[in-house]
């Protein structure tokens, strides 16, 4: 979408949603997308994407956390303590969380 766009009143379907939405947001922002797309890549830090809540709602909608990648926060970024992460939340998904690095999986 372009710069300027409302996300929540994009109503038609889409393969991907790839973006990093408001962390304070993240939740209608995922009920949304979990609307429009089997595929969505959130930039969110881990413990967002993580609550009780957020996963359930996953369950409901039929998603699941494909993939964790790691990131490092960028240094002009604010430094919150919290691990960073590329989410692939994959509609159908069912199976175990890969969780990996650039270049390196964390077992």
């Amino acid at each position: 979408m372009s710069e300027g766009k409302d996300f929540h009143a994009w109503s038609e379907p889409v393969d991907w949603i790839v973006t990093n939405p408001p962390w304070s947001r993240l939740r209608d922002f995922t009920l949304h997308a979990m609307n429009l797309a089997p595929n969505i890549i959130w930039l969110a830090p881990i413990v967002n994407l993580t609550t009780k809540a957020r996963l359930r709602d996953l369950d409901e909608y039929g998603f699941g956390i494909a993939e964790l990648l790691l990131i490092e926060t960028p240094k002009c970024w604010p430094q919150s303590g919290f691990q960073l992460a590329a989410a692939h939340l994959k509609k159908g998904h069912q199976g175990a969380w890969q969780v990996s690095r650039l270049g390196l999986v964390v077992k």
